[in-house]
């Protein structure tokens, strides 16, 4: 016999059933309890606390980017990032992109920076100003 023909037939064996004393001596003795649930597996296990979880991170991230409305003043835009904004909308241009995509880079690169002192950074100006065209 070969070794697959002996394990196919170890597999299809019927292997005899323990008696009924023998598993309930089995049974009396175990010692396994209720199981005790940590307040950490409730947490991370839960679904709505993990959806509440994900909103609030959308929210903290929402709120950081939402631009605020209230208290804006205007600030005279720097002629260095209006250059700045001018030279990368034209680069993309020349390399084929749409002035949709143009816009929206230069867009990204300027706001990309860290905020400036004023309320209101001079690329939003920049933008508005050219919203106003």
């Amino acid at each position: 016999m070969k070794s697959r023909e002996v394990e196919r037939h170890l597999r299809q064996m019927r292997w005899p059933e323990p008696s009924g004393a023998l598993r309930a001596r089995v049974l009396s003795q175990a010692t396994t309890g209720p199981r005790v649930v940590a307040w950490s597996d409730r947490v991370w296990f839960s679904r709505p606390w993990r959806l509440s979880m994900a909103a609030a991170t959308i929210l903290l991230l929402t709120a950081d980017v939402w631009p605020d409305v209230r208290g804006r003043t205007e600030v005279s835009q720097s002629p260095v990032v209006t250059a700045e904004v001018q030279m990368i909308e034209q680069t993309v241009r020349e390399a084929g992109l749409p002035a949709s995509v143009a816009a929206s880079l230069a867009r990204r690169m300027v706001t990309s920076r860290p905020p400036a002192l004023e309320s209101r950074s001079v690329a939003e100006q920049v933008f508005d100003q050219e919203e106003r065209r």
